[in-house]
């Protein structure tokens, strides 16, 4: 059987899911337990993380009202360069007014 040729993540999956990681890990959630909040297996939401696969977009709402943050937050400075649009940036670190919204806060849900 001849290898199949993988595509590369694109820069907006690669982004979303570096964002969504982000947030995960500043809420101190574990992939288990966010996988579970979503109905999923750890290991498909780590390659969403990863940018290998897109997230359904009903996915990402239901991740969203879970952080407690938004699509906005989530796709927040993916065009924040020229290089960005045209898909080589790198996903940009939080913004300190959303660290200060999020410091302290923990999803009551997933303890």
């Amino acid at each position: 059987m001849p290898d199949q040729e993988i595509d590369p993540p694109n820069a907006i999956d690669l982004h979303v899911g570096s964002r969504v990681q982000k947030v995960r890990l500043f809420r101190n959630i574990d992939i288990a337990q966010m996988a579970h909040a979503l109905n999923m297996k750890p290991e498909q939401l780590a390659r969403y993380e990863a940018g290998h696969e897109r997230f359904p977009s009903e996915c990402l709402l239901r991740l969203c009202r879970t952080l407690k943050t938004t699509p906005a937050f989530i796709f927040s400075g993916l065009f924040a360069s020229p290089s960005a649009e045209a898909g080589t940036a790198a996903p940009t670190s939080m913004p300190h007014a959303h660290e200060d919204a999020f410091r302290g806060q923990r999803i009551s849900a997933l303890h």
